[in-house]
Formats: C-alpha cells, sequence, structure tokens
C-alpha cells in the first residue's frame, strides 16, 4: 500500500469489511492503527453502555392466567363445540328433508308444464277456432264435399 488508509478504509474496517492490504497495513502502520482505534472507541462505548442498560433492566413478567379461569374457558369451548354439533346434528336431517320437498314440488310443476304443453300442441286448431272444426269436416272419403248444398 502506498499511503495511509482513508477515512473510506477506516469506516470499512470498522463496518467489518476487511481488505487484506489494509490488514497489512495496519500491522505496519502505527499512526493507521491509532487513527482506528480512535474511530472505534465511540462504537465500543455505545456497546458497553447498552449492555449495561440492558443488564440493569427488570424483566418484564407477564401475568399467568389463574388455573380455575383456564379451566373455566375449556369447558365453555367444549361446550360451545358440542352444542354447535349438536345443533348441526339436528339442522342437516331438516334442511336435507326441506331440499327433497322442494325437488318433488318442483318435479310436479314441471309435469303440469309438459301436460299443458302437450294438451296445446296436440290441438289441431287454436281455441278460439275450435267451433268452426265443427262445421268443416276435414277427414272426409273422396268424392264427398264437405259443404252441405
Amino acid at each position: 500500500m502506498s499511503g495511509h488508509l482513508s477515512q473510506v478504509e477506516i469506516s470499512e474496517w470498522l463496518a467489518g469489511i476487511r481488505a487484506g492490504g489494509a490488514e497489512r497495513h495496519l500491522a505496519e502502520c502505527a499512526g493507521c492503527a491509532a487513527e482506528l482505534e480512535r474511530a472505534g472507541e465511540p462504537f465500543e462505548r455505545f456497546g458497553t453502555a447498552t449492555r449495561a442498560w440492558c443488564a440493569s433492566q427488570t424483566p418484564v413478567l407477564w401475568p399467568q392466567p389463574a388455573a380455575p379461569m383456564a379451566r373455566r374457558w375449556r369447558r365453555f369451548t367444549t361446550w360451545g363445540v358440542a352444542l354447535a354439533a349438536a345443533a348441526l346434528l339436528v339442522a342437516a336431517p331438516v334442511y336435507q328433508h326441506r331440499e327433497h320437498q322442494r325437488a318433488l314440488e318442483m318435479a310436479r310443476q314441471d309435469e303440469l308444464l309438459l301436460e299443458h304443453v302437450q294438451t296445446e300442441v296436440s290441438r289441431s286448431a287454436p281455441e278460439p277456432m275450435q267451433p268452426l272444426e265443427k262445421l268443416v269436416a276435414w277427414n272426409l272419403p273422396s268424392g264427398q264435399s264437405g259443404s252441405s248444398q
């Protein structure tokens, strides 16, 4: 290395970025080693103060729930789950029965509609014209006329 370590190189060394040339130079140059120690002193003090402050703090102990309250809560939860299961066991068949009844009603309505459509389609003339059908005979044997003279 040609000269002393720059401020950037000293900052990198303190941040943990260690180049091989800088390590050799610090071993040989007392001035750069002293500058590195002077620059690192605030960080060392800060670390020492932080560790001392943490050690002086009393740990926060969260209160433990009382055992009877936990048992009551567990009992309440158990009963709640049991009641929900019983409600499902009762509600499921009722719901299925209603759905089955609804399906039967829909099938009955479909049958009525199909019968009505079949009746309308099977007519030879619309309902208002049916009285006219009686006046005219459409299926007469050949040689006979439909009108009477």
